[in-house]
């Protein structure tokens, strides 16, 4: 378990989590996005986060629509959370933090998505939320709240299809949090691993650390994927959005928005990383 009980500032997300369980009966949350990002990257190893978050995102496990309504109503009547917008998932907590309550579970369909009532519209891309609740981390908060936080690996495989599903809405800023993930997974607990598992690299003559850490990272997304029972039919949805980007004939869109990621820099650590989802021994 990760103690962050005495970090303040920390408390507005203990609040959150105290009202998801008290007033809307959540029982089973994980903390998605970019507060996970910060709390593992910034919080957990020390490592500069440049663009921080006051957003929520919780992924609640729920058996059925009309659970995640009651949920979504309870938290309404209690006074404490805010409609924002017209979006089910979209809330706002004591009119000042923006959560999102996304559904997982039940509701997923056998094509991997959610289609939001009443109307089935929007149709949102769920992969890996069973394996990344399985692979989380518990956190413990200040107020004496509890939370599990995605890992790191689940959250680069959530970032890659946020990304690609929708990056003309949250300009790059799915592509930025992958960026600071590749670029940052060797200092985030991870070095010792490198020695253990990828010796081999160091007698590559153009050994890098940052494509090492890439590849390590994409290694433990795969293995965060070998969890499901739809592992193969997660694996081809993620190598449809990397192979063209990856391609240095092909769009090259997800590098180019990784601000402020250089694209060649961009471009070595996605493959890198694609290497080691795919099973590469070498980035």
């Amino acid at each position: 378990m990760l103690d962050l009980s005495d970090r303040p500032e920390l408390r507005p997300l203990s609040l959150v989590v105290r009202a998801l369980r008290v007033e809307g009966g959540v029982t089973e949350c994980l903390l998605v996005g970019a507060t996970a990002r910060d709390i593992q990257l910034e919080f957990q190893y020390g490592i500069q986060v440049i663009r921080a978050t006051k957003d929520m995102d919780f992924a609640v496990a729920v058996p059925d629509w009309p659970t995640f309504l009651r949920i979504r109503e309870a938290l309404l009547a209690s006074n404490l959370f805010q409609v924002r917008g017209k979006a089910l998932h979209a809330l706002t907590f004591m009119a000042s933090t923006l959560v999102d309550l996304i559904p997982f579970g039940d509701v997923v369909r056998p094509d991997l998505t959610i289609a939001w009532p009443p109307d089935q519209d929007p149709v949102m891309t769920l992969i890996a939320y069973p394996e990344a609740w399985q692979t989380s981390l518990t956190v413990r908060l200040p107020e004496g709240e509890t939370l599990q936080v995605i890992s790191i690996p689940a959250l680069a495989i959530l970032k890659l299809v946020a990304w690609r599903d929708r990056r003309h809405s949250t300009q790059g800023k799915d592509a930025e949090d992958l960026w600071l993930l590749l670029r940052n997974y060797l200092e985030a607990g991870q070095m010792e691993r490198l020695y253990e598992e990828g010796m081999h690299l160091f007698d590559e003559p153009d050994f890098d650390l940052d494509r090492a850490g890439a590849w390590l990272l994409g290694k433990d997304a795969r293995q965060v994927l070998d969890l499901g029972e739809n592992h193969q039919a997660t694996l081809d949805v993620l190598c449809q959005i990397l192979e063209p980007e990856t391609d240095l004939d092909g769009p090259l869109c997800l590098v180019a928005d990784m601000v402020p990621a250089r694209l060649d820099l961009g471009l070595e650590l996605l493959t890198a990383f694609h290497a080691g989802l795919t099973g590469k021994p070498n980035p």
